[in-house]
């Protein structure tokens, strides 16, 4: 037994660093040149997105997700992280617009046209997959959760009626 929960600590600890090390690559090319200002929104998102992908593909193994409370927890959390998220979309949208590298950060060094450029469309590239994977994960993780919920609740439906 305490082998078996060792080995589901672990198995969180690397599912966070997964996590961590990919929000860290998304991000990395703007922070090498940029004193990124979106810099912990933009982790965030990128560490919920591969979070919520752990989430749906694997929501059957993931034991913190058995009690129903926690799963009707999650199921409003996510509600409402869905609509911050997409505030923040026409927040980052707006910049992106904007074309001034400065509301992106400060530059550590003089860019160029070409290299201001290319940041700004790894910028819009970036944030828009880490967003809209969001987003898209958001919804597929409350329909596991419904779905979920709904099958629990047929099946004492189906035990009370014996």
């Amino acid at each position: 037994m305490r082998k078996h929960i060792w080995l589901y600590i672990v198995q969180e600890i690397v599912w966070i660093l997964i996590a961590l090390l990919v929000a860290a690559f998304a991000v990395f090319p703007l922070v090498m040149k940029l004193n990124y200002v979106f810099l912990v929104e933009n982790v965030c998102f990128a560490f919920y997105a591969v979070t919520l992908v752990r989430l749906v593909v694997f929501f059957k193994s993931v034991p913190w997700l058995k009690p129903t409370w926690v799963r009707f927890l999650l199921f409003v959390i996510n509600i409402n992280i869905f609509i911050f998220i997409v505030r923040k979309e026409q927040n980052f949208i707006s910049i992106y617009d904007s074309f001034t590298i400065e509301d992106l950060g400060i530059p550590k060094k003089t860019l160029s046209l070409t290299e201001m450029e290319t940041l700004y469309n790894y910028f819009y590239s970036e944030i828009n997959l880490v967003v809209v994977s969001c987003l898209i994960l958001i919804l597929a993780f409350c329909a596991r959760l419904v779905l979920s919920y709904w099958s629990l609740a047929k099946t004492r439906l189906y035990v009370d009626e014996k």
